[in-house]
């Protein structure tokens, strides 16, 4: 092999090697709710000083008290918030 594909072998490799090392991370996490009903729970969570995103009546997302950002609808909800 020469010096130039060598090279670039070890740059490619490099890359992908510092890709596979990034340390995983969750976004949100999600429940579906049997019998949701979303003006329910933004009463609650409005209760209980929880700020939340979204007016839909299928799905919407709030920031539990430690901070998790938190998915909300009915079990057969298919698409995003």
């Amino acid at each position: 092999m020469n010096a130039e594909k060598a090279a670039w072998n070890a740059q490619f490799f490099k890359e992908r090697t510092n890709l596979c090392y990034q340390p995983a991370s969750v976004n949100h996490y999600d429940f579906g709710i049997e019998n949701f009903n979303a003006d329910a729970m933004r009463a609650k969570l409005t209760e209980l000083n929880l700020k939340f995103s979204g007016t839909s009546q299928e799905s919407f997302k709030f920031n539990d008290p430690d901070g998790f950002l938190v998915q909300v609808n009915g079990p057969d909800y298919v698409g995003h918030v």
